[in-house]
């Protein structure tokens, strides 16, 4: 192998290795949304560093407890819905009474990331069965 390839062969490796990592996060469907939230707890860090947990009835009504970066804490209660192949939850006090809708990816269902329609990253998270904690 001439050398000038032998040079830029470990960072082609390393560019491959990264965009297959990076693949590895899939869109959900609506369906696949629902069928592994709803009746499930999350629990979750958002992108300014609060953490959250959030509890979806299989009926859709949601509860959300968390803080925000700074410690502010925050109770809601709310209505989850599928609208297409994004989660959409009407919040009570968040959001100012907009449903406010997300788009979920799976690292095949180890854990979770929440975007924005415009695919800005919203939080991370797992899910549980139930609601252990009781919300």
């Amino acid at each position: 192998m001439p050398a000038r390839f032998r040079s830029t062969l470990p960072l082609l490796v390393l560019v491959l290795l990264g965009a297959c990592a990076e693949n590895r996060w899939l869109p959900l469907s609506g369906q696949t949304i629902q069928a592994e939230m709803f009746g499930k707890t999350a629990l979750g860090t958002d992108a300014g560093g609060g953490n959250w947990t959030m509890w979806i009835a299989p009926d859709g009504k949601a509860v959300f407890r968390g803080s925000n970066g700074n410690g502010t804490e925050l109770v809601d209660n709310g209505t989850a819905r599928i609208d297409g192949d994004s989660l959409c939850v009407q919040w009570q006090k968040m959001h100012a009474d907009e449903p406010f809708c997300q788009v979920i990816y799976t690292d095949r269902g180890l854990s979770y990331r929440a975007y924005s329609p415009d695919l800005t990253l919203n939080s991370h998270f797992t899910l549980v069965p139930g609601n252990p904690d009781k919300l």
